[in-house]
């Protein structure tokens, strides 16, 4: 047997164990019901027909529920492990690349048999604009569209979480209420100096001097 497929094996076998016990209590329940009811009945024409009825829901009905479940599980195991060799075995469908020599600029793109895509270009002044896809085990596409520049990298995509719409009000009254101090000498109100970051022209031309 398959290293891959024994565990799921074992467990529908597991599945259908579980299934036969709850049976074996269900015809037990069921010929304790038969017998107690079979001294209600008057007749023995009704008291067949009524057995008959019974056996006929436990054999045809559970029976037929226990069948189902384990091949449902069988066909699910199936669907996953055939996924699997899917992504094994796929292969690039097209690609190309194309740089130009004269200003510095660049694009790309790919594709693979198993719906993976991206296409991205970009400048020397360090500008890139992209998409990428793929599957996902659901069957859906999952696209990401994407801008990396001088303000950081900044993606767009249905399944990436949006910023709540609190924290977008309270970042905006952060900016339009900056942070304010009392001097405690004159008694007014002033926004403390930023702190400047020290650069490495600055850092020279105070050693040069």
């Amino acid at each position: 047997m398959n290293d891959i497929c024994r565990p799921f094996f074992f467990f529908n076998m597991q599945i259908f164990i579980k299934t036969e016990c709850s049976l074996k209590i269900f015809n037990s329940f069921l010929k304790i019901f038969i017998n107690k009811t079979s001294h209600s009945i008057a007749r023995e024409k009704e008291k067949t027909k009524h057995i008959y009825i019974y056996i006929y829901i436990y054999i045809y009905k559970m029976k037929f529920t226990s069948v189902l479940l384990i091949l449902s599980l069988v066909l699910k195991t199936y669907s996953q492990y055939t996924h699997h060799s899917d992504e094994k075995d796929s292969h690039i469908v097209s690609n190309d690349i194309g740089v130009n020599e004269g200003d510095g600029s660049y694009k790309y793109g790919f594709e693979t048999s198993n719906g993976i895509k991206r296409v991205e270009h970009g400048s020397p002044e360090g500008h890139i604009e992209g998409t990428s896809a793929y599957v996902s085990p659901e069957g859906a596409e999952i696209k990401t569209t994407y801008i990396a520049d001088e303000n950081g990298y900044h993606a767009v995509g249905d399944h990436i979480p949006k910023i709540p719409e609190y924290i977008i009000r309270a970042l905006e009254y952060i900016r339009t209420h900056p942070y304010v101090e009392k001097d405690y000498y004159t008694g007014e109100f002033k926004t403390p100096r930023t702190p400047t970051i020290p650069t490495k022209s600055s850092i020279n031309h105070h050693f040069r001097q």
